[in-house]
């Protein structure tokens, strides 16, 4: 966990994963869905913890910085970009 005073308030854009869920689907269709740009995601949270392979944000975050909400785990594989919107603390690059 990245403590307190070093936390940074962290957009990150990203590649997503999808799918298209329920039945069969015409082979026609794959192509628009292979390419339609669907699942270029961006996310805002408190980087909370941070490894060499992924960045945790936390939508929530208490004043005491003790207890987060709304945690997400996005894969710095599909991170596309990055910006500090808050806070002092260093991001580091994807490998």
């Amino acid at each position: 966990m990245i403590p307190l005073s070093d936390r940074v308030l962290l957009q990150v854009s990203w590649t997503d994963a999808t799918n298209v869920a329920g039945g069969w689907h015409d082979s026609e269709d794959l192509g628009h869905f292979a390419v339609n740009q669907a699942w270029a995601s961006s996310n805002t949270g408190w980087l909370v913890y941070e490894d060499d392979l992924c960045y945790v944000l936390a939508g929530r975050m208490t004043d005491d910085g003790r207890h987060v909400g709304l945690i997400e785990r996005i894969p710095k594989a599909a991170v596309t970009a990055k910006r500090v919107l808050a806070g002092s603390g260093r991001v580091t690059e994807p490998p």
